[in-house]
């Protein structure tokens, strides 16, 4: 079975994770990579200023292979609450 390295980015702006696993194929890891972004955006939303949180899913000789992303923006329609049109988180 092939190896894959997964690096997790939790969007607290801390260093990736780092887990290894194998699995039958690259669709099996891909499936993993999504579960596991959903998983950590179930633990909380991306913080400012990282505003994202990512799966990088990797070979075994360590080759990007997919990143999957999830990415917070927070739009202010009001100007009167905060002063700013739009903000990025």
């Amino acid at each position: 079975m092939p190896n894959f390295i997964f690096q997790l980015l939790d969007g607290t702006g801390r260093d990736a994770v780092e887990r290894e696993a194998e699995f039958n194929d690259f669709q099996a890891a891909r499936q993993e990579a999504r579960r596991a972004l959903g998983s950590l955006a179930n633990d909380g939303l991306p913080e400012d200023p990282a505003n994202m949180m990512s799966v990088e899913v990797l070979d075994a000789d360590r080759n990007p292979l997919l990143e999957v992303r999830l990415t917070f923006d927070e739009i202010r329609k009001d100007e009167r609450v905060g002063g700013m049109t739009a903000v990025q988180l």
